[in-house]
């Protein structure tokens, strides 16, 4: 047919023995490890995670490691406070 584009050649296909693909895999591996020390903290961290921990201690504050259910109490709470502060001051069309 006319404007059809045909191929004779078999595909390219990369023979490579399972040994050296588990060697590959292994090298690669490590640059998902060093992304997970820095994340981790430890003696290896990145600058901005030093920056953020100074912060934190700076302005006593901790982590927040409210989930689940205590989270959506905390935050129901917190909302309806705000509500009512703002509804005081006059922030709230009725």
């Amino acid at each position: 047919m006319r404007g059809e584009v045909t191929s004779s050649a078999a595909p390219l296909t990369i023979s490579v023995s399972p040994r050296k693909k588990r060697i590959w895999m292994f090298a690669t591996s490590f640059d998902e490890l060093i992304v997970a020390l820095f994340v981790a903290g430890g003696a290896n961290s990145t600058l901005t995670r030093q920056m953020f921990l100074a912060l934190r201690d700076q302005r006593d504050l901790y982590p927040f490691s409210m989930t689940g259910a205590e989270l959506d109490a905390y935050v129901k709470k917190t909302v309806a406070e705000y509500r009512k502060i703002a509804d005081e001051f006059g922030l709230i069309q009725k």
